[in-house]
């Protein structure tokens, strides 16, 4: 079986755990990394962290079984 990677934009701090850009969800942020917008390259999120200014966000890589 072969496993989907992907790109998502993670925000997380020592208080609260990791959340993940989801644009299409009524909050925005998401809790489950499989609601996430996924990007195929890391630049491509990263380009979109600097065009939507988030702080502390960061492009983090994820595995998803299909």
């Amino acid at each position: 079986m072969e496993q989907e990677t992907g790109w998502l934009i993670e925000t997380a701090d020592s208080t609260r755990a990791p959340r993940w850009w989801a644009p299409q969800a009524d909050m925005q942020w998401t809790s489950d990394a499989s609601k996430a917008l996924r990007f195929a390259r890391k630049e491509d999120a990263e380009t979109m962290i600097e065009f939507i200014c988030i702080d502390r966000a960061k492009a983090t890589e994820h595995m998803w079984l299909p």
